[in-house]
């Protein structure tokens, strides 16, 4: 028993649910978190705002909310419905995962909204003639970003940006969004729940051994909880 408690007896709280949600390879017993399990879902319709703009309910939400801002930058509006509200807020979770992928590198790195924010035309005073023709890829050379090359004058919170953003190459299709909680780009509910966990601490080979030993379940669920000192005993 992890936890117990009503009116009539004293509260038990042996592991702590932060723990027993863990994956069972880190110590944990891979329980659902129904917050994490919520976000990661509300995460697909983030994922299909993004990419799949010709499905009807798509383009319903866009014209609705968005206009032509970017749902990355997006700030919620006085008056938004509860559905509309629900994905925002899993989009504050979720929207440090997102960032660009530079694909073939054709995107214009003034005019297409390769960085998810909106297009880099609109914050800068002007775009010098000689930049005009300037691809991403152009500027991202060797891995690392060549703006000295610019004769357009960036804002200093704009390089800033810039600098922060590793863009991992792919060797054919166009530059797009991608999800980089997963290693091909592309969002799943079970890569937006791992997610939400955060950063896994305490993987042991010792905790799979315990969940695959030939013995009933409860004796794997004694050792398990003895492993984490979670016997409840009568010594203070």
């Amino acid at each position: 028993m992890l936890w117990s408690h009503d009116t009539r007896t004293r509260q038990w709280n042996l592991v702590s649910w932060k723990e027993v949600i863990k994956p069972k390879d880190y110590g944990g017993r891979a329980m659902r978190d129904t917050r994490s399990t919520n976000t990661s879902l509300l995460g697909k319709l983030i994922w299909n705002l993004m990419h799949h703009l010709d499905k009807p309910w798509v383009s319903l939400l866009t014209h609705k909310y968005l206009y032509s801002s970017p749902l990355l930058n997006h700030v919620m509006p006085p008056g938004a419905s509860q559905v509309w509200r629900s994905i925002h807020k899993a989009l504050s979770v979720l929207r440090s995962a997102y960032g660009p992928c530079l694909g073939d590198g054709n995107s214009s790195f003034w005019c297409n909204n390769w960085t998810g924010t909106g297009s880099l035309c609109h914050v800068v005073p002007y775009v010098d003639i000689h930049d005009s023709h300037l691809k991403v890829s152009d500027l991202w050379l060797d891995n690392m970003w060549n703006l000295s090359m610019l004769y357009t004058p960036l804002p200093t919170p704009l390089c800033a940006q810039l600098t922060t953003i590793s863009i991992p190459a792919l060797p054919v299709g166009a530059g797009t969004i991608s999800w980089y909680g997963s290693n091909n780009g592309i969002y799943t509910t079970a890569s937006g729940y791992r997610w939400c966990l955060g950063p896994l601490e305490g993987f042991s080979h010792m905790w799979k051994r315990i969940w695959k030993l030939p013995v009933p379940e409860k004796r794997r669920f004694f050792l398990w909880q003895g492993s984490k000192e979670a016997l409840p005993t009568n010594i203070k």
